[in-house]
């Protein structure tokens, strides 16, 4: 059997041989970044197509969470896939969130910076919103968008753009292939944020150790300068 990421068909980076399995390091922007295999990989990648397109989706999900947790490279195991099989799928609202997540990182705090939702930057946003698309459909569609010269942009992150845009936290910059984070879309985060960080304990201590475990923070600018909203979540 080819060695080959369930979910991007591309081939392992390194390959480790182990005491009774063989270690495997893929870089699958499909996936959201680089991940790991270290048990049987026929057996993993059987239980991943197992779960389907929805569940396949659910698995990088998770994958992106452990790495936006602080694993550089999780590991792919039956564990995560078992969890994977009963975890919910995301709603509009939560992948709608999470490219606002997306966006906020890609502009490194700077606001009004344009952010691409073309190019290279399809397979990680697709990750990050628990995307079903099939690397065989987006292929065939990069190729057909290729054909009419036109940038290639999934019709999925069209919509969700379309629901952040509607709740005036996203607005499009110089054509419908560049969106920019508004300040209310900073505000929006920073609240949420906020909100999660006193759920279940309170002071003020509290939320900032919370922000600090997501990569969220704020600065403030100087006496002289305007206030400015700095947002860092980790993007592998």
């Amino acid at each position: 059997m080819a060695v080959r990421c369930p979910f991007s068909n591309l081939e392992p980076l390194t390959s480790t041989a182990g005491f009774e399995n063989i270690r495997y390091s893929f870089e699958a922007p499909r996936a959201g970044g680089r991940y790991c295999t270290k048990q049987g990989f026929s057996y993993l990648v059987e239980e991943v197509n197992r779960l389907g397109d929805r569940g396949k989706a659910r698995v990088v999900t998770l994958l992106v969470d452990e790495r936006r947790a602080g694993e550089e490279e999780p590991e792919l195991n039956i564990d995560l896939i078992k969890q994977a099989e009963r975890k919910p799928d995301l709603s509009l609202d939560e992948r709608a969130w999470r490219l606002l997540e997306f966006f906020i990182a890609e502009s490194d705090g700077l606001l009004g910076r344009a952010i691409s939702i073309c190019g290279d930057k399809v397979d990680p946003m697709l990750a990050w919103v628990e995307s079903r698309a099939s690397p065989d459909l987006l292929l065939s569609l990069r190729i057909e968008s290729s054909t009419k010269r036109e940038p290639f942009i999934p019709q999925e992150i069209k919509l969700l753009c379309e629901h952040l845009e509607r709740q005036e936290l996203i607005s499009y910059a110089d054509g419908d292939d560049l969106v920019y984070v508004t300040g209310k879309g900073y505000s929006e985060m920073e609240e949420g944020m906020k909100a999660e960080g006193t759920a279940t304990k309170s002071g003020e201590d509290i939320v900032r150790e919370d922000r600090q475990a997501r990569r969220v923070f704020v600065v403030h600018g100087h006496d002289d300068g305007p206030k400015q909203a700095v947002a860092r979540l980790s993007i592998s």
